[in-house]
């Protein structure tokens, strides 16, 4: 399903793991698409994202409760990342959103199916 994602989006998802990985985490869940949508420095999705002045710093905030439920790796561990069912779920829900436009999948398509999920 990757190879219909355009370059933003696979850079999107590769901040994704940047974010996991920084903070021990093996799963990849909304929340860290969330903030590699918001490390993003192009694209429609980070400019609306900051133009709701939504940051990384309120996205940890107001996940912290629910990353303390995940398992976290020790820093030493091989990491094998893996995608919560939910980001499953948005990434083939903005394939199918871009597939309708006729397009590649852009960072946009991602939040939308993100917002919609």
């Amino acid at each position: 399903m990757f190879h219909t994602y355009s370059y933003e989006a696979l850079k999107v998802i590769q901040l994704t793991q940047v974010e996991a990985k920084q903070k021990n985490f093996n799963l990849i869940g909304t929340e860290h698409l969330l903030i590699g949508l918001i490390h993003q420095k192009s694209g429609i999705a980070s400019s609306a994202l900051r133009a709701r002045k939504v940051t990384d710093v309120d996205v940890r905030k107001y996940a912290k409760s629910y990353l303390k439920q995940r398992k976290k790796l020790k820093p030493t561990a091989k990491v094998s990342y893996k995608f919560t069912q939910a980001v499953r779920r948005v990434y083939y829900n903005a394939y199918l959103e871009a597939k309708i436009m006729a397009a590649a999948v852009c960072s946009e398509h991602l939040l939308l199916a993100l917002i919609d999920d």
